[in-house]
């Protein structure tokens, strides 16, 4: 990934409009997709800084491994409180007029960093713009990620039996998933069986398969931090009349458009 190229361009919209810097904010998750996608680090906790100079910043928790995600930038070490660190480190810097995420930064943030003589422009939207086109390794990351979960689908289908819980057929897919080559799982897997198929967003709990059962999956393996997402409905055997007479409406509809 060129990390550095991606990092170029909002150096450029940066000195375009006029302002000091750019600063990507990750504490504990809250822009951990951005921040990877400029750096590669993985981490919860980061902070990024674009002007003249580029600064990645982290605490002490993770400095081992940005030294190794992200070799092409200075690490510094957070020491204290994170917020103060960075009003001084733009002080220092000169940076007075800093673009931050409207979206993932808190009013507090906002707040406090004014008071401190940071003036804040809002900016949305600038590094999703960028990953919005994929480039070649992405898109071999993301079809790597959607062959793996197609593949997981069709090894958990020769799998189910009558008496497996939701929550059991969940932890083996996600277990095969990350034996096969993923990082993670996309999102919390679901895996509904019956009447609990009628929740799209179902936690998989202790109800136990039996003959006859529509089965909701909605899984998705990540790889290499993409994600593939996919969903079906299945049957265990043969499924009640009622059942089969709601999927030949339901696709007499979707055939109708």
């Amino acid at each position: 990934m060129d990390y550095r190229a991606r990092r170029a361009r909002l150096q450029h919209r940066v000195s375009e409009e006029g302002l000091d810097a750019f600063v990507l904010i990750n504490v504990e998750g809250s822009d951990r997709p951005n921040l990877r996608y400029l750096t590669g680090f993985t981490g919860t906790f980061g902070i990024l800084i674009i002007g003249e100079d580029e600064i990645f910043a982290t605490d002490s928790r993770y400095t081992e491994r940005a030294a190794r995600e992200v070799p092409d930038l200075p690490v510094e070490k957070v020491k204290g409180k994170w917020l103060a660190w960075l009003a001084e480190r733009l002080e220092a810097l000169g940076a007075r007029r800093v673009a931050i995420g409207a979206q993932t930064t808190s009013v507090y943030v906002f707040k406090e960093l004014e008071r401190r003589g940071v003036e804040l422009v809002p900016m949305e939207g600038w590094v999703e713009s960028l990953r919005r086109v994929k480039d070649p390794e992405e898109v071999e990351r993301i079809a790597a990620a959607a062959q793996l979960t197609d593949q997981g689908l069709r090894w958990i289908l020769g799998k189910l039996r009558p008496g497996m819980t939701e929550r059991e057929v969940a932890l083996e897919l996600e277990m095969w998933y990350r034996k096969h080559g993923a990082d993670d799982v996309a999102f919390d897997l679901i895996v509904a069986f019956g009447e609990d198929s009628s929740m799209p967003h179902h936690v998989p709990g202790d109800r136990e398969l039996r003959e006859g059962d529509l089965i909701l999956l909605d899984i998705g393996a990540k790889v290499d931090g993409y994600c593939a997402d996919l969903t079906r409905v299945v049957a265990l055997g043969r499924p009640a009349p009622e059942a089969r007479a709601i999927y030949e409406l339901v696709l007499k509809a979707n055939r109708a458009g």
